[in-house]
């Protein structure tokens, strides 16, 4: 988690590189916890910046983008 000086900011922040990152290192879990494989995933985010409330975004990118 990084805090963003706005929450726009933070938005903006999680860019496709990060996307793969994160992306790759579900696949990598995966791989290791096969019984999961079938389960039900999703790839929220939480935007945080100071002074403001967090924001949760659900399903905010998936594996097609």
């Amino acid at each position: 988690m990084k805090a963003r000086e706005r929450l726009d900011d933070a938005a903006e922040a999680v860019i496709r590189r990060q996307q793969r990152r994160i992306i790759a290192a579900a696949e990598a879990w995966l791989a290791s916890h096969p019984d999961d494989v079938y389960s039900d995933i999703r790839f929220d985010v939480m935007l945080v910046a100071p002074k403001s409330i967090p924001r949760h975004i659900m399903a905010a990118f998936d594996t097609s983008q």
